[in-house]
């Protein structure tokens, strides 16, 4: 039913209102947003458009959102928007303020898998003599990415930027943390 009220809303320009539970809130909130693409990146659906109530371009997990209304508000789709510029620099769909160069060594067995895709545009593959290889791309730091290298598990590691590879190493102390076994 979300997905039908949000195409509806991209086809005819319309202002949509729904509650949105974002990742860093505590409940959802109520969102006004003209509705202008409808887009599936990495098999999850999200909205992009115009909030209202922030005054920016921003990107919506259809999954987080509830109790759609089409206000049936018509508004003008910007002539130079284009999804393909608003996520240029997005490893996926988080949108990142700016772009870095990010390094990434892996090991023979995550080599063979890595090289099967495109991950980003922008992406370098350079193979290393013990089969494995450094992916080298320019994309925003942002939790995608994260959560993508992170599911390489040891497979992976970041070697630059520094501020990434420290927050990596961050999140990988607190996982250790939480797995510690006491002898018995």
């Amino acid at each position: 039913k979300v997905f039908e009220l949000l195409t509806e809303a991209v086809v005819s320009n319309r202002v949509v209102e729904f509650e949105y539970f974002s990742l860093r809130a505590s409940k959802p909130e109520l969102r006004p947003v003209a509705s202008y693409h409808l887009a599936c990146i990495n098999n999850q659906w999200y909205l992009i458009g115009a909030d209202q109530g922030r005054g920016q371009l921003r990107t919506f997990a259809l999954t987080r959102i509830a109790n759609v209304k089409n206000l049936q508000i018509p508004f003008a789709r910007p002539a130079d928007f284009s999804v393909a510029k608003m996520l240029a620099g997005s490893f996926a769909a988080f949108q990142a303020a700016r772009t870095e160069h990010v390094r990434i060594r892996f090991d023979a067995f995550a080599a063979r898998l890595v090289r099967e895709r495109q991950w980003h545009k922008s992406q370098k593959m350079r193979l290393a003599d013990d089969g494995g290889m450094e992916l080298t791309m320019r994309v925003g730091l942002a939790p995608d990415l994260e959560n993508w290298i992170l599911s390489w598990g040891d497979h992976a590691e970041v070697i630059e930027p520094l501020e990434l590879r420290r927050r990596i190493a961050t999140t990988i102390r607190n996982m250790a943390a939480k797995y510690q076994l006491t002898a018995s």
